[in-house]
């Protein structure tokens, strides 16, 4: 996974520091003034992540903003998406270097929300991992909940993307809430945008605001 972090912002559209995440793109085919000039359309070009030998390919990626709960949310997605989902989850953001026993509690009860969640806004059967997922997160945080000491987002990020994963892609008998092994397979992820949104006023108002943007044609995933 290659990523940089970017500028304060993406032209006019994103304010506040970002992290930009291809995997198999390099960092400088992946930053503001190459590729994601917003609002409007960036190209990609690169081997498909994964794929020995496969031809290059040019993956069209646009940014929009969406209104998630509370929140604006710029995203990252593909111009010519199959699906898309967008939404809010509530709650004490769950850090993945948590060592007290209420840390750890806390990081499990938000990989519930956000499995359960993912699932609910799925819908129906799972999705197919073998698609392709760009993914955007804004994370609001309440810093009087975290100690207010400075926060290393990457610290949140893993416990929220396997989570994510386990919502999209259990089945559909599963109970997103009950999961205890979170190991669904999430290497198609191929863009992530994860956006620091404003601190929430009140314990209540902490979560993360998600947009999914899938395609299951992506060229070098055999569809």
């Amino acid at each position: 996974m290659r990523g940089c972090w970017c500028p304060a912002s993406l032209a006019d559209c994103v304010k506040g520091p970002t992290l930009v995440v291809s995997k198999g793109t390099a960092p400088d085919r992946l930053c503001t003034r190459r590729c994601l000039r917003g609002p409007g359309v960036g190209r990609l070009s690169g081997r498909p992540a994964g794929v020995p030998g496969a031809r290059r390919s040019r993956t069209m990626l646009a940014i929009h903003e969406y209104e998630v709960g509370k929140w604006q949310v710029p995203a990252v997605t593909f111009v010519a998406e199959d699906r898309s989902l967008v939404f809010p989850v509530m709650g004490l953001i769950g850090n993945s270097v948590a060592t007290s026993e209420s840390g750890k509690r806390r990081t499990a009860e938000w990989k519930r929300e956000v499995a359960s969640a993912a699932k609910e806004a799925r819908g129906g059967p799972p999705l197919d991992p073998r698609w392709a997922f760009s993914v955007t997160v804004g994370l609001s945080f309440h810093p009087a909940s975290h100690g207010n000491q400075g926060l290393d987002v990457e610290n949140f990020l893993k416990p929220t993307f396997d989570a994510l994963a386990a919502g999209l892609f259990c089945s559909a008998a599963q109970d997103a809430r009950s999961i205890d092994r979170y190991r669904f397979d999430d290497s198609n992820f191929r863009y992530l945008f994860i956006h620091r949104l404003p601190d929430a006023e009140h314990q209540s108002d902490e979560g993360a605001g998600f947009v999914i943007s899938v395609r299951s044609r992506l060229p070098g995933l055999g569809g």
